[in-house]
């Protein structure tokens, strides 16, 4: 996620549910035995919140950091699991 410029963001990414899993989609393994990345927001409510938009030509990383920011909101990255909230 540090050097892999994000995805473009399908149209129908309006909310954060939505963007995360579409800029995480990439890293989900190909493999059917391998355990998928599982997304985990802190807090249902933040599922709903709004994007903003994403810089042109951003990692994946600088991406979440964009979305997350004007929301007050971080990631963080344990055992499979792709964490949202105040951290």
């Amino acid at each position: 996620i540090y050097t892999s410029k994000a995805v473009t963001l399908p149209p129908e990414a309006d909310t954060m549910k939505v963007t995360i899993e579409a800029l995480i989609a990439p890293f989900q393994p190909t493999d059917e035995e391998a355990e998928p990345i599982e997304v985990d927001f802190t807090k249902r409510k933040y599922r709903k919140l709004a994007v903003s938009e994403i810089s042109e030509g951003a990692t994946t990383f600088e991406a979440l950091e964009q979305l997350l920011q004007p929301h007050e909101l971080s990631f963080q990255v344990r055992e499979g699991v792709l964490g949202i909230g105040k951290f």
